[in-house]
């Protein structure tokens, strides 16, 4: 049998631009979806932060009605009471981003004896240390 004459050689494989190309094209790709991972990571450990912070405003509030006190009144070891096995909030909230929450009217870092008191309306009892943490609008709450 006789070969084939002049029969066009087919170019296989790529050059070394395509294939730059190519790898370029798939680390831009892969950076992209590194950036947006961070982003949604960020934002799922803010609403996770901000609902531990809605449990508990809805805990203190089933406290208050369950026991009659009004918002204002002074209650002696209120987080404790609200706080444990078998009470409205199973264990203390622990912030996702390694953030720290306080309870009730006492800022960040404070360390005095304030009286422990039922919050104001909108007021929000359970504050998270990250300040991206924080919700926007507490009316309501």
């Amino acid at each position: 049998m006789k070969a084939s004459p002049n029969l066009p050689l087919s170019n296989q494989g790529m050059t070394l631009i395509e294939v730059t190309l190519v790898v370029m094209t798939l680390l831009s790709l892969i950076s992209a979806t590194m950036i947006g991972t961070h982003a949604y990571k960020r934002g799922s450990n803010r609403a996770h932060c901000i609902l531990l912070a809605a449990r508990a405003q809805q805990a203190i509030r089933t406290f208050s009605n369950l026991h009659e006190y009004t918002p204002g009144s002074e209650v002696p070891g209120l987080k404790s009471r609200l706080v444990g096995p078998d009470k409205l909030i199973r264990k203390e909230p622990q912030c996702p981003s390694g953030g720290f929450f306080v309870f009730g009217n006492k800022s960040l870092g404070e360390t005095s004896k304030k009286p422990e008191v039922i919050p104001q309306i909108g007021t929000v009892y359970l504050h998270c240390s990250l300040d991206y943490h924080t919700p926007s609008d507490t009316t309501g709450w």
